[in-house]
């Protein structure tokens, strides 16, 4: 993957039914999809830059034919000798062998952050007085949550509580119902809860 970005071409190792997850969280369900997504980007603000200090975090095989892989990687711009920290990114691969080959049928991509980066750029949207949190895109996934719009109102943001801790509004235990497939399988918490 990294020789074809850094010719400019990821077409090949695409499945026709691949899934791409953006750093921004934008989702392409299908090859082209993803391959016009990626050739917008090798076009214009990504143009000439290459994938440096690749290295896999790890490979497996978890069935037969279906591999998985993570790797870790920086982006080199023109003219840069070296990656800053905030353009190094880590990569989920699902792979299938298909035709004599492995090909990628999911990837996501996500950003290497440090706490110390992460905290100053939360501290920075703070500043600012962002008084709003927007959730990514999802393309091709109608009636989802639509580019632009709000996800929650950043005063509404709060802790998440421990397990079985009742709740400060009702005075009740939540609660949790594990799921196997569409249908409940156990609960917990629950007056009629089996033992």
């Amino acid at each position: 993957m990294y020789e074809a970005w850094n010719r400019g071409d990821v077409a090949g190792f695409f499945a026709e039914d691949a899934l791409f997850a953006e750093l921004e969280g934008t989702i392409y369900r299908s090859r082209s999809g993803v391959i016009a997504a990626h050739e917008e980007i090798l076009g214009t603000v990504m143009k000439g830059s290459q994938l440096v200090r690749g290295e896999v975090a790890f490979a497996r095989i978890v069935s037969p034919g279906v591999g998985v892989l993570h790797s870790r990687v920086g982006i080199l711009m023109p003219g840069e000798e070296e990656p800053p920290p905030t353009r190094f990114s880590m990569q989920l691969f699902v792979t299938v062998w298909r035709n004599d080959r492995w090909a990628v049928v999911a990837l996501e991509n996500a950003r290497l952050l440090s706490l110390e980066t992460m905290a100053a750029r939360i501290s920075s949207v703070v500043r600012r007085g962002a008084s709003r949190l927007t959730c990514p895109r999802d393309a091709g996934n109608a009636g989802m949550t639509q580019p632009g719009r709000s996800s929650a109102v950043a005063g509404d943001v709060r802790p998440v509580a421990t397990p079985g801790t009742p709740s400060r509004r009702t005075g009740r235990k939540p609660k949790y119902i594990q799921y196997e497939g569409f249908r409940p399988a156990r609960r917990e918490h629950a007056p009629d809860a089996a033992p």
